[in-house]
């Protein structure tokens, strides 16, 4: 069995130098595809910084996501991550950008995320980001109505974020 491995390693090139014949190469890899400095099309009409915001919400784990610091190293980060939520591609973005407004605190911000979070139409995940993103809004008598309704909701994931605003608001959650 090992001989027929080494066998087909050497016919597929992959046993290296003593077995393909060739001297490894100091020389750097080409890249394979190029690399382009031209901006994505897709963010043509964003604020500055969004594209590079969104290749942030794009970590492939939760722990890598931008903190506050990492956002406001960017131009109009709360713009850009309210830009994200309406026009992120793909709906991973849009969900993270969500979440992540918790860090601001902007009247329009909390104006978006209210007609995120009510908007029946929208996915479940995406409200439920939405509620989170309420994290540094004062709990007021409208909120907290709002967030009671969306608790008794059927989708599992809206009516969890909203208990778990209503059980840790009190005034205000830090984030």
């Amino acid at each position: 069995m090992r001989a027929v491995h080494l066998v087909l390693l050497g016919a597929l090139g992959c046993g290296g130098a003593e077995t393909n014949g060739t001297e490894p190469s100091s020389e750097p890899a080409e890249p394979t595809a190029p690399v382009s400095a031209e901006p994505d099309p897709r963010y043509a009409d964003a604020p500055e910084g969004t594209e590079a915001i969104a290749r942030l919400l794009r970590a492939r784990h939760t722990e890598d996501l931008p903190d506050r610091d990492a956002l406001v190293a960017h131009p109009e980060p709360e713009e850009s991550l309210r830009w994200l939520v309406t026009n992120g591609d793909p709906m991973l973005v849009r969900v993270r950008a969500a979440s992540t407004l918790r860090h601001f605190d902007g009247a329009e911000t909390l104006t978006l995320l209210r007609s995120v979070y009510v908007d029946e139409s929208q996915p479940g995940n995406l409200r439920a980001a939405a509620i989170e993103g309420t994290a540094r809004f004062r709990l007021d008598d409208v909120l907290r109505a709002e967030l009671e309704v969306a608790a008794a909701l059927d989708d599992p994931r809206v009516a969890r974020a909203a208990r778990a605003r209503l059980d840790g608001a009190n005034g205000t959650v830090a984030p």
